[in-house]
């Protein structure tokens, strides 16, 4: 599995530098014309584009397929991966409305928690809740929507009306591994992101180093990223 995870990561990084070279045109891109706006959406269009193709190829290549199989195939079916990315996305945005839900009566919520159960500090809650939405939106349903393509992927849309996806993205051993590779890989470096040394450092060599942490921050991440998905999409067998 750790040379698969390993694969998975190369794959994923040329995915991120090509689609952060997209983004970079974007950004660059001016508006301030018709054909300006087409382009500015074809490269949105583009880095979507890429991301799907990149992924859905890695699950198949988790799968078993080879390396170019894996490409091709990834490139005709990628429309399955967009449509999970969407699903995960709208998943997302309900979680996230729960979050503002609460964070805009909790007020009230501490009202009731002192009144009927004499609780005066509700703080932790709050912080468990957030927790666990950071755990939902990173975790559980990164699994499952990785895990639903590889179904698709693997036998075809007939098999997301089997429960077999679901267990193999929610088994304990998948969440527990894609808790651990979201804590240490993804949540735990990004809290280094603004890390400065306390003795200082020359100017000249200050963004040289800043631009070395973001990058091993970077790769941290996209390692986590691809554990998640290795752990989602590995064969239906094992």
């Amino acid at each position: 599995m750790i040379g698969r995870v390993l694969e998975v990561t190369g794959w994923l990084a040329g995915a991120a530098l090509a689609g952060g070279g997209l983004y970079w045109g974007f950004l660059n891109a001016p508006e301030s014309s018709a054909p300006m706006l087409a382009l500015s959406t074809l490269l949105i269009v583009a880095l979507a584009g890429v991301a799907a193709v990149i992924g859905s190829a890695a699950i198949l290549r988790v799968l078993g397929q080879p390396r170019r199989s894996s490409l091709v195939q990834g490139a005709r079916r990628a429309h399955w991966f967009l449509l999970a990315a969407l699903c995960g996305a709208a998943l997302g945005w309900v979680v996230l409305r729960a979050d503002a839900w609460v964070g805009g009566h909790s007020g009230e919520i501490s009202a009731w928690f002192i009144a009927t159960l004499n609780w005066s500090d509700v703080t932790r809650l709050f912080d468990i809740e957030r927790w666990l939405s950071a755990w939902l939106r990173w975790v559980v349903i990164p699994l499952a929507m990785l895990s639903a393509v590889a179904a698709v992927l693997e036998g075809g849309a007939g098999h997301l009306f089997s429960s077999r996806w679901l267990h193999r993205a929610w088994g304990w051993r998948s969440i527990a591994a894609g808790t651990l590779a979201f804590l240490v890989l993804i949540e735990l470096p990004w809290r280094f992101a603004y890390w400065r040394p306390e003795t200082g450092l020359p100017v000249s060599v200050e963004p040289a180093v800043a631009g070395a942490r973001l990058a091993l921050i970077a790769l941290a991440s996209i390692l986590g990223a691809a554990v998640l998905l290795v752990t989602a999409a590995r064969p239906a067998s094992r």
